[in-house]
C-alpha cells in the first residue's frame, strides 16, 4: 500500500528524556484517535491515507545522552517511510497534532518544503477545544515542529545531517540549511493550532553552539544520509 503521508516521531526515554514521555502521552493519544469516526472534538478527521513510525531506543541503542544522535534516529524513521509514503512529515511526540493538519499536509506539501510554527500548551489547558488553542503563544519559531516533504525531497535533501546533534536540538536547524541549499522553496503555515506541550528542560544546544555547527557543518560537499534507502 502506498500511504499519502508517513508521520515520523523520535520516542527515546533516555537520561532526562524519560520524565516528560509519561506527561506528553496525551499528545501521543491523539494520533492514535486520529483514526476515529467522523471528529475529534471540533476537528474533522483526516481522509487522506497515512501511518505513523515511531522510533524508540530499541531500534539504536543508547544509554546516556551523551551518545544519543536525535538525526539517526530520525533518519531511520524516513528511510522506513520512503518505499510507501509519498510525503514523510517528522515531528516531536511532544506535539498536540491536530488531525486536519494531516490533509492540509498532504494537499498542500507537493513540491515544496511546509513546517508549522507551533504554539505553546501547557498541560492543564489540553481540553480538546482546539478553536481556544489558537488564542495560545506561539512557541519558539524554530523549524522542528512540522517538517514536511515529498520523498523525492527528503532524498534530494539527504535527511537530517548526523554529524550534529548530540542531546536536543541543532538538527533542524541545520535541516533547514540544507533544504535551502537543495533548492527547495520552504513555506511556513502558522494558523493551525499544532502546540508543543510543556515539559522539564532536556540537555539542550546553546544559541551559539548551533551557530558554529551550522557553519561548520554547510561547509563543502553535503551528505547524503539516505542515500541507498
Amino acid at each position: 500500500m502506498i500511504y499519502d503521508l508517513g508521520i515520523v516521531v523520535c520516542a527515546v526515554p533516555i537520561g532526562a528524556a524519560r520524565h516528560h514521555l509519561r506527561d506528553i502521552a496525551a499528545g501521543f493519544k491523539l494520533y492514535c484517535q486520529s483514526s476515529n469516526p467522523t471528529f475529534i472534538g471540533d476537528c474533522i478527521k483526516p481522509t487522506v491515507s497515512y501511518r505513523i513510525e515511531v522510533v524508540t531506543e530499541s531500534d539504536i541503542p543508547c544509554n546516556d545522552m551523551s551518545t544519543f544522535n536525535k538525526s539517526k534516529y530520525l533518519n531511520l524513521g524516513i528511510k522506513r517511510c520512503l518505499s510507501d509514503c509519498s510525503i514523510i512529515v517528522q515531528t516531536d511526540i511532544d506535539f498536540l497534532v491536530p488531525p486536519y493538519l494531516i490533509d492540509l499536509t498532504a494537499i498542500d506539501t507537493r513540491d515544496t518544503h511546509m513546517w508549522v510554527r507551533s504554539r505553546y500548551i501547557k498541560m492543564a489547558e489540553i481540553t480538546g477545544d482546539w478553536k481556544s488553542y489558537m488564542k495560545l503563544p506561539f512557541w519558539y519559531n524554530c523549524p522542528g515542529s512540522w517538517n514536511a516533504m515529498s520523498a523525492d525531497n527528503w532524498r534530494k535533501v539527504g535527511g537530517f545531517d548526523e554529524r550534529c546533534c548530540y542531546g536536543w536540538g541543532a538538527e533542524d536547524n541545520i535541516l533547514h540549511r540544507r533544504i535551502a541549499e537543495a533548492g527547495i522553496t520552504t513555506v511556513a503555515i502558522s494558523n493551525v493550532p499544532l502546540c508543543h506541550i510543556e515539559h522539564k528542560p532536556r540537555a539542550w544546544f546553546t544559541h551559539g553552539q548551533r551557530g558554529r555547527q551550522n557553519k561548520t557543518f554547510m561547509q563543502g560537499v553535503q551528505p547524503n544520509f539516505l542515500e541507498g534507502a
